[in-house]
Protein backbone atom coordinates (compact mmCIF):
# COMPACT_ATOMS: atom_id res chain seq x y z
CA UNK A 1 0.00 0.00 0.00
CA UNK A 2 1.33 3.44 -1.06
CA UNK A 3 1.39 6.03 1.93
CA UNK A 4 2.31 10.08 1.91
CA UNK A 5 3.91 11.81 4.25
CA UNK A 6 4.64 15.86 3.87
CA UNK A 7 7.13 17.09 5.85
CA UNK A 8 8.83 20.32 6.66
CA UNK A 9 12.70 20.86 5.51
CA UNK A 10 14.56 23.28 6.47
CA UNK A 11 17.53 23.58 3.74
CA UNK A 12 20.71 25.78 4.64
CA UNK A 13 21.86 28.64 2.72
CA UNK A 14 24.39 26.76 0.09
CA UNK A 15 21.09 23.33 -0.46
CA UNK A 16 18.46 26.44 -0.71
CA UNK A 17 20.49 27.60 -3.82
CA UNK A 18 21.12 24.22 -4.94
CA UNK A 19 17.26 23.74 -4.96
CA UNK A 20 16.25 27.06 -6.45
CA UNK A 21 18.47 25.99 -9.32
CA UNK A 22 16.77 22.42 -9.21
CA UNK A 23 13.14 24.43 -9.37
CA UNK A 24 14.17 27.00 -12.00
CA UNK A 25 15.99 24.29 -14.26
CA UNK A 26 12.50 22.09 -14.12
CA UNK A 27 10.45 25.02 -14.80
CA UNK A 28 12.63 26.32 -17.46
CA UNK A 29 12.54 22.71 -19.14
CA UNK A 30 8.87 22.39 -18.65
CA UNK A 31 7.79 26.01 -20.01
CA UNK A 32 10.35 25.22 -22.76
CA UNK A 33 9.18 21.76 -23.96
CA UNK A 34 5.75 23.32 -23.76
CA UNK A 35 6.15 26.19 -25.97
CA UNK A 36 8.41 23.77 -28.55
CA UNK A 37 5.59 21.20 -28.36
CA UNK A 38 2.82 24.11 -29.20
CA UNK A 39 4.94 25.33 -32.18
CA UNK A 40 5.60 21.86 -33.71
CA UNK A 41 2.03 21.44 -33.56
CA UNK A 42 1.00 24.60 -34.98
CA UNK A 43 3.12 23.62 -37.58
CA UNK A 44 2.94 19.99 -38.65
CA UNK A 45 -0.47 19.29 -36.50
CA UNK A 46 1.65 17.05 -34.50
CA UNK A 47 2.77 17.66 -30.91
CA UNK A 48 5.88 16.00 -29.54
CA UNK A 49 6.26 12.95 -27.52
CA UNK A 50 7.58 12.34 -24.14
CA UNK A 51 10.26 10.31 -25.40
CA UNK A 52 11.08 12.78 -28.61
CA UNK A 53 11.42 15.63 -25.89
CA UNK A 54 13.78 12.99 -23.92
CA UNK A 55 15.91 12.78 -26.67
CA UNK A 56 15.63 16.38 -27.17
CA UNK A 57 16.66 17.47 -23.88
CA UNK A 58 19.74 15.17 -23.99
CA UNK A 59 21.07 17.14 -27.31
CA UNK A 60 19.96 20.43 -25.64
CA UNK A 61 22.45 19.87 -22.46
CA UNK A 62 25.15 19.62 -24.41
CA UNK A 63 24.65 23.17 -26.18
CA UNK A 64 27.02 25.60 -24.55
CA UNK A 65 24.39 28.30 -24.17
CA UNK A 66 22.56 25.61 -21.84
CA UNK A 67 25.30 24.30 -19.58
CA UNK A 68 23.35 24.83 -16.72
CA UNK A 69 20.68 22.54 -16.92
CA UNK A 70 23.49 20.14 -16.16
CA UNK A 71 23.81 21.32 -12.65
CA UNK A 72 20.46 19.89 -11.86
CA UNK A 73 19.81 16.02 -11.43
CA UNK A 74 18.32 14.23 -14.55
CA UNK A 75 15.88 12.48 -13.36
CA UNK A 76 13.63 15.65 -12.06
CA UNK A 77 14.48 17.27 -15.48
CA UNK A 78 13.19 13.64 -17.00
CA UNK A 79 10.16 13.71 -13.80
CA UNK A 80 8.82 17.62 -15.53
CA UNK A 81 8.84 16.11 -19.07
CA UNK A 82 6.63 13.24 -18.10
CA UNK A 83 4.61 15.69 -15.79
CA UNK A 84 4.21 18.03 -19.15
CA UNK A 85 3.09 14.75 -21.29
CA UNK A 86 0.71 13.99 -18.40
CA UNK A 87 -0.82 17.50 -18.38
CA UNK A 88 -1.28 17.09 -22.08
CA UNK A 89 -3.06 13.76 -22.29
CA UNK A 90 -5.29 15.27 -19.37
CA UNK A 91 -6.30 17.92 -21.80
CA UNK A 92 -6.72 15.75 -24.80
CA UNK A 93 -9.15 13.16 -22.55
CA UNK A 94 -11.28 16.44 -21.38
CA UNK A 95 -9.78 16.21 -17.66
CA UNK A 96 -8.30 19.16 -17.72
CA UNK A 97 -7.58 22.61 -19.18
CA UNK A 98 -4.70 23.38 -21.55
CA UNK A 99 -1.12 23.14 -20.17
CA UNK A 100 -0.13 26.69 -18.69
CA UNK A 101 3.29 27.63 -18.73
CA UNK A 102 5.05 27.70 -14.91
CA UNK A 103 5.63 30.92 -13.09
CA UNK A 104 8.07 31.50 -10.26
CA UNK A 105 6.27 33.33 -8.24
CA UNK A 106 4.19 30.77 -7.34
CA UNK A 107 4.33 27.38 -5.96
CA UNK A 108 7.13 25.15 -7.65
CA UNK A 109 8.17 21.37 -7.31
CA UNK A 110 10.06 18.90 -8.28
CA UNK A 111 9.88 15.36 -8.13
CA UNK A 112 13.05 13.17 -7.19
CA UNK A 113 11.95 9.17 -8.53
CA UNK A 114 15.36 7.96 -6.80
CA UNK A 115 17.53 8.01 -4.37
CA UNK A 116 16.51 9.46 -1.58
CA UNK A 117 16.19 8.50 1.87
CA UNK A 118 15.92 9.24 5.59
CA UNK A 119 18.87 9.65 7.99
CA UNK A 120 18.69 10.39 11.62
CA UNK A 121 17.07 13.54 11.40
CA UNK A 122 16.92 15.03 7.99
CA UNK A 123 15.97 13.60 4.49
CA UNK A 124 19.11 12.97 1.84
CA UNK A 125 18.22 14.46 -1.79
CA UNK A 126 20.75 14.02 -4.71
CA UNK A 127 23.12 16.59 -5.15
CA UNK A 128 21.50 18.23 -1.92
CA UNK A 129 22.84 15.77 0.93
CA UNK A 130 21.05 15.56 4.43
CA UNK A 131 18.49 18.37 4.03
CA UNK A 132 16.86 18.90 7.55
CA UNK A 133 13.20 17.67 8.42
CA UNK A 134 10.65 17.63 10.77
CA UNK A 135 9.36 14.41 10.62
CA UNK A 136 5.98 13.92 12.71
CA UNK A 137 6.04 9.93 12.02
CA UNK A 138 7.99 7.08 11.63
CA UNK A 139 8.56 5.93 7.74
CA UNK A 140 8.38 2.03 7.76
CA UNK A 141 8.83 1.31 4.08
CA UNK A 142 10.61 2.10 0.85
CA UNK A 143 10.66 5.07 -0.31
CA UNK A 144 9.54 5.50 -4.00
CA UNK A 145 9.53 9.10 -4.76
CA UNK A 146 10.17 12.80 -3.07
CA UNK A 147 8.56 15.74 -4.36
CA UNK A 148 10.08 18.86 -2.81
CA UNK A 149 7.92 22.15 -2.72
CA UNK A 150 8.44 25.72 -2.28
CA UNK A 151 5.28 27.77 -1.44
CA UNK A 152 5.23 31.70 -2.87
CA UNK A 153 6.08 32.33 0.79
CA UNK A 154 9.50 30.48 0.30
CA UNK A 155 8.71 27.89 3.03
CA UNK A 156 10.36 24.39 1.87
CA UNK A 157 8.15 20.74 1.93
CA UNK A 158 8.79 17.35 0.87
CA UNK A 159 5.99 15.19 0.50
CA UNK A 160 7.24 11.89 0.68
CA UNK A 161 5.68 8.48 -0.91
CA UNK A 162 6.56 5.57 0.88
CA UNK A 163 5.54 1.66 0.14
CA UNK A 164 4.11 0.14 3.45
CA UNK A 165 3.06 -3.24 4.62
CA UNK A 166 0.18 -2.90 6.71
CA UNK A 167 -3.11 -1.88 5.92
CA UNK A 168 -5.64 -0.48 8.42
CA UNK A 169 -9.10 -1.31 7.87
CA UNK A 170 -11.16 0.69 10.33
CA UNK A 171 -14.03 -1.80 11.42
CA UNK A 172 -17.07 -0.13 12.76
CA UNK A 173 -20.44 -0.93 12.19
CA UNK A 174 -22.45 1.98 13.48
CA UNK A 175 -24.94 3.84 11.27
CA UNK A 176 -23.20 7.20 9.83
CA UNK A 177 -26.28 8.58 8.03
CA UNK A 178 -29.67 7.77 7.01
CA UNK A 179 -31.03 8.96 3.79
CA UNK A 180 -34.58 10.37 4.31
CA UNK A 181 -35.22 11.34 0.48
CA UNK A 182 -36.47 7.69 -0.65
CA UNK A 183 -39.53 7.77 1.11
Amino acid sequence: MLNVLKVRIYPNQPQEIALNRNLGCARFVYNFYLNKTNNQYQETGIGMTYCQMAKDLTQLKKLPDFEWLQESTAATLQQALKNLEAAFKNFFSKRAKFPKFKSKYKQQSIRYPEGCSLNNNGLKLPKLGIVKAKLSKEILGKIKSVTVSKTSTGKYFASILFESDDLIINKTSKVSGIDLGLI
